[in-house]
């Protein structure tokens, strides 16, 4: 699956890298988050959707055909 960080977003509170530091990380010389793995493997959906949900920006969604969208509330 593809996972996308909006920077214009990211505010760089780091939950998302605290959830999944395997996936996310932050950007040499920036608070910003990226992502560190592409394709992300979909064993870590229910990570990613975790970190989607923590996201106080929304900045970060799940592109990918294969799997339904993650709802945001």
């Amino acid at each position: 699956m593809k996972v996308v960080v909006d920077h214009s977003r990211c505010d760089g509170n780091g939950k998302c890298v605290e959830i999944c530091p395997e996936i996310f990380q932050f950007a040499p010389g920036s608070k910003k988050a990226m992502v560190v793995m592409d394709p992300v493997p979909e064993s870590y959906y229910g990570l990613i959707s975790h970190a989607v949900q923590n996201c106080p920006k929304r900045a970060i969604r799940i592109e990918d055909t294969k799997l339904p969208p993650y709802k945001q509330e």
